[in-house]
């Protein structure tokens, strides 16, 4: 048994389940990682990677979400347990869009206050993809943003805003909340 932490896209566990094609999606609850900063940048998309949301943009190039090491920060996200087939039906579709596994350390996870509690059987074994060298002058796109904030939306007000909170844009120094905080609908 893999956990994956999503933090994107994938946190729409419908995303998640064609992703890996599954009937439905797998265990879940909500959790926060600390250690690692979320941001978006922009990425040369690579042959047959771009078929979401995360491509917005026109000769081969993408804004995505991905997550760097950083001292000091955190985000929320979503656990999934996965079978060994879904891990690495998951591993083949996010390295068509040049992601690849970080392991997530167990005193790194917590887990999201007032969610459920489900039992993880099986490897104790977390990771998240991520995608290194993105470049910083590209925020995402409307589509992309909008898809995003949806799935945050699914798991509740505080997980929502937790997320514009934690989410910060190309730059690394401004977050969702503080750019577009007057023109996103929380709630």
């Amino acid at each position: 048994m893999w956990h994956y932490i999503a933090y994107g896209l994938h946190m729409n566990s419908d995303a998640l389940a064609e992703a890996i094609r599954a009937d439905s999606p797998p265990m879940s609850r909500k959790i926060t990682v600390t250690g690692f900063q979320r941001h978006f940048g922009a990425v040369k998309l690579l042959p047959g990677g771009g078929k979401t949301g995360r491509a917005g943009t026109s000769k081969n190039r993408g804004t995505i979400c991905t997550i760097t090491k950083s001292a000091g920060y955190s985000f929320n996200g979503i656990i999934y347990a996965l079978d060994d087939s879904q891990f690495e039906q998951l591993i083949t579709e996010e390295a068509s869009f040049g992601f690849s596994p970080v392991r997530i350390l167990p005193r790194q996870v917590s887990t999201f206050p007032q969610c459920r509690n489900i039992s993880f059987e099986g490897k104790k074994v977390s990771f998240a993809a991520a995608r290194e060298n993105v470049e910083r002058y590209q925020d995402p796109n409307g589509v992309y943003l909008d898809s995003l904030i949806a799935a945050a939306k699914t798991y509740g007000e505080g997980f929502f805003q937790e997320f514009i909170e934690t989410t910060y844009l190309a730059d690394r120094k401004q977050t969702i909340k503080q750019r577009y905080g007057n023109l996103i609908r929380e709630g």
